[in-house]
């Protein structure tokens, strides 16, 4: 099974909202019992993390297992192993090991078009924009109508690399196959 990254994480999309004071210049006092009930929250919100943190554990661990197993058996599915594993690392945020991991997809299939782009969103995320530049690239060598590695393109162009007409030149690709399928 295929995954795909994304640069932006989820938490950039929100925004904290500001609380006004109240008009009166008297301080407003907590109430005890709304204090205990905003504890108990961030309480079973923290044991439902750790769950979940937990569970990616597992997974990291059965995928390290069954990558060993394939290895040993057959390597022609090694390169969909080494993408799961990968695509977990990333998830779990440890981006260092799931670069690693797809690196070692792409020597096992150095034409999986998803394997280079999700490199890239790793390299975007750490500030190497050279390297993800790369990788959306390989992206389109392999399929030119990929909307998403254009848009990372222009983005990436625009925002990090200041080169305007590289950016204009990919954001009128993104333009020309947003209405196309991936």
């Amino acid at each position: 099974m295929k995954h795909r990254l994304y640069i932006c994480s989820v938490g950039i999309f929100f925004c904290l909202a500001t609380i006004a004071s109240p008009c009166k210049s008297e301080p407003v006092e907590p109430k005890d019992n709304l204090i205990k009930d905003n504890l108990s929250s961030l309480q079973k919100e923290n044991d439902l993390l750790r769950l979940q943190i937990d569970i990616l554990n597992s997974r990291l661990q059965n995928y390290k297992q069954e990558t060993a197993s394939v290895k040993a058996k057959d390597t022609s599915t090694v390169e969909i192993t080494h993408g799961n594993l990968a695509y977990l690392y990333a998830q779990k945020g440890d981006l260092e090991a799931a670069i690693r991991e797809y690196l070692e997809e792409l020597k096992n299939n150095p034409n999986d078009s998803d394997a280079h782009y999700n490199l890239g969103c790793l390299y975007a995320k750490q500030g190497k924009f050279t390297e993800a530049v790369q990788e959306f690239e390989a992206v389109l060598v392999k399929k030119p109508d990929d909307k998403e590695a254009c848009f990372n393109l222009a983005v990436i162009y625009s925002k990090n690399l200041k080169d305007t007409k590289k950016a204009e030149e990919y954001q009128k690709k993104f333009m020309e196959n947003n209405g196309k399928k991936k």
